[in-house]
């Protein structure tokens, strides 16, 4: 019994208490289609559901085709608030109240409305109360959605929002960011600064406040208070709470925690500084440009040198007040729009700055978020570099002078000898030649043949006198394409004297058609002629007496001249430190021929090395760069 009784599980028993109900009661969906209408007016009025919400919400006034009051209730209780209006039917008259209809989340999912019948004269006062009735619970409504509101922002929000009395107490604060988590939020209301967070932070704290009431207006500080164990930092935006009447009665405040950006900025101010400091004590110039070529940022060295060059210095942001020349501008701009590209590369610059300086000059491009924002440029002043080079160019080449003195003082005789014999036949042929003409009876063509051979002679002495006097002249030639095949043989044929007392062979096989080197061609004839003599030197004691030298192609850009000689090899125990200064095998050797003929191919742009064993001999050879195709 009890069962049937039960609304839920008596569908008879609840239509039968829903038709008893006095007036009217009936639901819509969201789109105000009516689904249930229920009570005694129901029956009596014979209408319809449809006919209900058609007479009392769908249809418009006549007079003025403005929606029905019904209507507009019912989208005012879509919206989430109530609502009330007369409904006419019949004669008779009904207050209706039409309300939100919720589901178990509170999601607004139709309308539920009421109608009471009232009496046709009614009392102008109670239809006034009853207006008021019902707006003054919409207007509670209202107030208890936008507190709803007002509480989820302030819960929510990732700052910190208070209310504060005149006297400093908090009236509101986030639960979140309560500073007593523990303390229940009416109690937390209760207390100010100093219970909070001492004597020290709150009196800064207070006199912000202060300002801020005594200014009447927003101001904005950062104050540093403890939260969770640990000192944080807040931007906090204050401003004063006004009254109906204007009166202050408090102070609000936002504050948005600002902890980690300030460490960040002060860790990007200590970076600045420091990178500022190293590049200001840099002795050498700096500067930074961005992609509109604006200077941005120069040390004090550049400056300097700017305003050596030019009468005065840029000024940050911009390159006006120079008036470098046109050809500097197209250079620097040139470097600049390369670097901007992303390349990283160095130049070297001749600047006059009191005296010409050489300065190599380094262009990095500055990426920021994978971007090429600017290029940053580094000076570095080699001028001291380059004079030492220069020193040491002119001290190799004072070297190469005194060595080759002495392989000529070791070739003397050798070459007296060779000079020696044209100079004999000369003294044959005019000693012939004047007896002839002293017996009267000497024969023209006879004398012309002496006189032939005496100037074939002649300009032989000379030929051996200008090789051995281009060899021993103390200037260097510039380089210039030569044909190394020229090369060897000059510096072959000088050593061939040497090679002839000593029973030594000497071989020249040269590959035609080789690519033309630029070179010192006296210097390069140098390196021969002293791989030859130590060659000829080496194979002086071996039963086979032979020197070979030869030349071919090395790749496609490089060529080689090695000198092959059938000697005993070199001596392990100085094997690997042959090519060292002054290191020698030689009784009167100096030491520096290997040495000095390394130094030669390699400011060639080659390189010289050695093979060696006691069965096959010692083999020199040395590359050169070949000259590419202009």
């Amino acid at each position: 019994m009890a069962d049937l009784l039960h609304p839920a599980r008596s569908p008879a028993l609840l239509d039968a208490v829903l038709a008893r109900m006095p007036g009217l009661l009936w639901t819509t969906d969201t789109d105000l289609r009516c689904h249930f209408v229920a009570g005694t007016a129901a029956d009596r009025l014979a209408l319809s559901a449809d006919q209900l919400i058609a007479a009392s919400a769908l249809a418009p006034a006549a007079e003025d085709e403005r929606p029905h009051p019904g209507l507009e209730a019912h989208r005012q209780a879509l919206s989430g608030e109530s609502g009330c209006y007369e409904l006419h039917v019949d004669g008779a008259v009904f207050q209706c109240l039409v309300e939100p209809l919720r589901d178990a989340a509170g999601i607004v999912v139709g309308v539920l409305g009421r109608a009471e019948e009232v009496a046709v004269a009614r009392d102008p006062t109670a239809r006034a109360l009853e207006r008021e009735i019902v707006e003054h619970r919409q207007a509670n409504e209202r107030l208890a959605r936008s507190e709803r509101m007002l509480s989820d922002i302030i819960t929510h929000s990732p700052a910190v929002i208070y209310l504060k009395d005149l006297d400093g107490r908090y009236l509101l604060i986030n639960r979140e960011y309560l500073p007593l988590p523990d303390l229940p939020a009416e109690e937390a209301a209760r207390r100010d600064d100093f219970a909070y967070f001492g004597a020290a932070v709150a009196v800064i704290i207070r006199a912000n406040d202060q300002r801020v009431l005594a200014a009447q207006t927003s101001m904005q500080f950062e104050e540093v208070v403890p939260h969770d164990g640990v000192d944080r930092t807040f931007l906090s935006i204050k401003f004063p709470l006004r009254d109906n009447q204007g009166t202050v009665y408090g102070i609000c405040g936002i504050s948005t925690d600002i902890t980690e950006r300030s460490r960040v900025e002060a860790e990007l101010r200590r970076s600045e500084a420091t990178l500022a400091a190293v590049i200001e004590s840099s002795s050498d110039p700096i500067c930074a440009i961005d992609r509109q070529f604006h200077i941005v940022a120069f040390n004090s060295v550049l400056k300097r040198y700017l305003q050596s060059m030019f009468g005065k210095t840029p000024s940050i942001g911009s390159a006006r007040g120079l008036a470098p020349p046109d050809e500097l501008v197209e250079r620097w701009t040139a470097r600049f729009q390369r670097a901007l590209t992303g390349e990283r590369f160095a130049a070297e610059e001749l600047i006059t700055i009191d005296v010409p300086r050489h300065f190599l000059v380094s262009l990095n491009p500055t990426v920021q978020d994978g971007q090429v924002t600017g290029v940053t440029v580094f000076g570095k002043d080699i001028t001291e570099l380059r004079r030492a080079e220069e020193q040491a160019r002119h001290h190799q080449a004072e070297l190469a002078h005194v060595l080759r003195l002495h392989t000529m003082g070791e070739l003397a005789a050798s070459v007296a000898h060779e000079i020696n014999q044209p100079l004999g036949a000369i003294a044959n042929y005019a000693q012939g030649a004047r007896r002839r003409l002293e017996s009267g009876g000497g024969d023209p063509a006879e004398l012309l043949h002496s006189v032939t051979e005496i100037a074939r002679e002649a300009l032989r002495a000379g030929e051996i006198t200008r090789r051995v006097r281009e060899l021993l002249r103390k200037e260097n030639s510039p380089h210039h394409d030569a044909d190394l095949n020229a090369i060897v043989r000059a510096g072959v044929g000088i050593a061939e004297s040497a090679a002839r007392p000593s029973g030594v062979a000497l071989y020249v096989v040269t590959t035609p058609d080789l690519p033309p080197v630029c070179v010192d061609a006296i210097q390069i004839e140098q390196v021969v002629l002293n791989l030859v003599l130590n060659g000829i030197e080496a194979t002086a004691r071996s039963a086979a007496r032979v020197v070979a030298v030869r030349t071919n192609a090395s790749g496609a850009n490089a060529v080689e001249v090695s000198v092959h000689d059938s000697g005993a090899g070199i001596d392990p125990s100085v094997a690997a430190r042959i090519f060292e200064p002054f290191l020698t095998t030689k009784t009167n050797g100096l030491g520096m021929g290997l040495a000095i003929s390394r130094s030669i191919v390699e400011a060639h742009g080659g390189r010289l090395w050695a093979t060696s064993d006691a069965q096959s001999g010692t083999t020199f050879r040395f590359t050169l760069p070949a000259v590419r195709e202009r």
